[in-house]
């Protein structure tokens, strides 16, 4: 008896300590009704959108700040920080802001704050010096000639006059960039290099927090206006694999997500069929070459022998599950200016071979392996691993390797790899924002970064800058577009689709073709509600 007592003690200590641990096991909790929670594939690398160039960093800025003006869902430019703006002549600009929009520490918004923010950008270190250059005096500033821009000014407190050297058609376009958010001098001041960190901001979101590599979260801004989010919080978790991303999204911990590549088609086929979104977006993933180095410099023909070794289709319809369409040049569809006659480069092997040969190197003979450069994302190196395969078969042997995005980043601009692949996302629906942007002289190496130099292309968009017109702008990119493809900088690949999972609690999600997949770029989160079905959690 004695025994069997001993037993159910033991048992009843173990059943104990079992529970005990279970409920010492950190569990996900249950998501709060006004919380919308998102995935990054990486940490961001700023969080000052003065200083932002990547998707990542930009997707979070566009909540925290607000710019003059911003596109809507419809790519119709609308009053952001301002509620209306004449244009007086083609040079001048004159914005009225809202008087009722203040900063996250309390402090107005006034016409001061734009004009100390804008000057910003025309620092020696700023890389988005192309935002403003036109503004008369900009460049006076920019090379240390003067403290101050004469073409920018605050007549009073709510109104900013901008003044140009010159007719610029994508003024407008540019302003509502969110590099061009309008931040509180001060509060940057003070905070030095821990604002990119810690950023104060106008937008309709605050700042929470930010757990490198971990998770970034920020909280509803009561004073916005006109009218605060109907979200309380936005969580985002750093989960770099697109599967982990998706098994998140399954277990109910993520009310979006991007699906991975190779689970399109079961998707597709199951149960979570009716939460796919697919849209067309503005972007074009390519090859950037370093033009300044060997073996590319000097060699068109190398460069057009990559871009005929690859098969767009297979990479594409195979490799990305049909979320692509293969690109002939840079511009993508939907953008203004694109060409459906553009010929491009078609999948052709021989013609691949033939202009080897013509670089001087026959049959791959005498060219060592080139450096080919992509980020740690498991989607991007699939990608590149298919690409490496067909320029093996003409010849063309390649070193993969593979850095975090933002060491990638910084490496594409000072100290570019002979081949790295990424991709640009629209920041506006102008054909400027890749044409001039990506390739004039002037962009080296900020944005330039395969360093191409070309006089003819140079005065091409120029050109179109000058013109107010977009039917009269056009034809001046098309000719450029043109001699780009020509002279193969990149070996141009594909237009990505975006195809998203939503949780059928994610209600007012407006997507536009400025939103690349789940970055949302553009969408007003202002708008978006988490409404939860009768008995279910999320």
């Amino acid at each position: 008896m004695g025994r069997l007592r001993g037993l159910i003690a033991f048992w009843v200590l173990l059943v104990a300590a079992l529970v005990a641990v279970v409920f010492l096991i950190p569990r996900e909790k249950r998501a709060p009704a006004d919380t919308l929670r998102l995935a990054l594939r990486k940490d961001p690398p700023t969080l000052d959108p003065s200083r932002a160039t990547d998707a990542i960093s930009i997707v979070i800025c566009r909540r925290l700040h607000r710019t003059l003006v911003r596109y809507d869902a419809k790519l119709e430019l609308v009053g952001d920080l301002a509620s209306s703006w004449e244009i007086e002549d083609e040079r001048t600009y004159v914005f009225h802001l809202r008087k009722d929009a203040t900063f996250h520490n309390g402090q107005p918004v006034t016409a001061r704050d734009v004009v100390w923010s804008l000057e910003r950008l025309m620092g020696p270190e700023s890389a988005f010096f192309l935002i403003v250059r036109e503004i008369r005096g900009a460049k006076d500033v920019r090379a240390g000639r003067a403290e101050k821009a004469e073409g920018l000014s605050a007549p009073d407190k709510y109104t900013v006059r901008i003044e140009l050297e010159r007719p610029f058609a994508p003024m407008l376009a540019q302003l509502s960039m969110i590099n061009t958010a309008v931040l509180p001098p001060k509060e940057v001041e003070r905070r030095g290099a821990d604002f990119a960190s810690q950023p104060v901001g106008a937008g309709p979101f605050r700042f929470v927090e930010w757990r490198p590599n971990d998770r970034v979260v920020i909280e509803r801004f009561d004073d916005y206006r006109p009218q605060p989010a109907h979200l309380r919080r936005v969580e985002w978790r750093v989960i770099k694999e697109p599967e982990q991303r998706l098994i998140n999204y399954k277990q109910g911990r993520l009310d979006v997500v991007d699906v991975p590549l190779a689970a399109v088609p079961e998707v597709e086929s199951g149960e979570l069929a009716g939460q796919m979104l697919r849209w067309r977006t503005l972007n074009t993933y390519y090859l950037g070459f370093a033009l300044d180095r060997p073996p590319f410099k000097g060699n068109v023909h190398l460069r057009r022998a990559i871009n005929y070794a690859v098969d767009r289709k297979y990479l594409c319809d195979e490799v990305r599950s049909g979320l692509g369409t293969p690109a002939k040049g840079v511009l993508p569809p939907d953008m203004p200016g694109y060409d459906p006659a553009l010929k491009g480069y078609a999948y052709d092997p021989e013609r691949a071979a033939k202009e080897l040969a013509a670089a001087g190197h026959p049959g791959g003979e005498g060219l060592d392996p080139i450096e080919f450069c992509h980020t740690t994302d498991p989607e991007a190196r699939r990608i590149c691993e298919r690409i490496a395969l067909d320029l093996e078969k003409v010849g063309i042997r390649t070193r993969l390797t593979s850095l975090d995005w933002g060491a990638y980043l910084d490496r594409t601009k000072k100290d570019p790899s002979p081949i790295y692949y990424i991709a640009w996302v629209a920041d506006y629906p102008d054909p400027d924002n890749f044409l001039y942007v990506l390739f004039h002289t002037n962009e080296i190496p900020d944005h330039n970064r395969m360093r191409y130099r070309s006089a003819p292309f140079d005065n091409l968009v120029e050109g179109g800058r000058a013109e107010v017109e977009m039917d009269k702008r056009l034809p001046f990119y098309r000719h450029a577009e043109s001699r780009i493809v020509d002279d193969a900088p990149w070996c141009f690949l594909y237009h990505s689709l975006a195809c998203v999972l939503v949780k059928e609690r994610v209600k007012g999600l407006d997507l536009s073709a400025l939103d690349a997949s789940s970055d949302f770029m553009a969408t007003d989160f202002t708008q978006i509600r988490i409404e939860e079905a009768p008995g279910k959690g999320p």
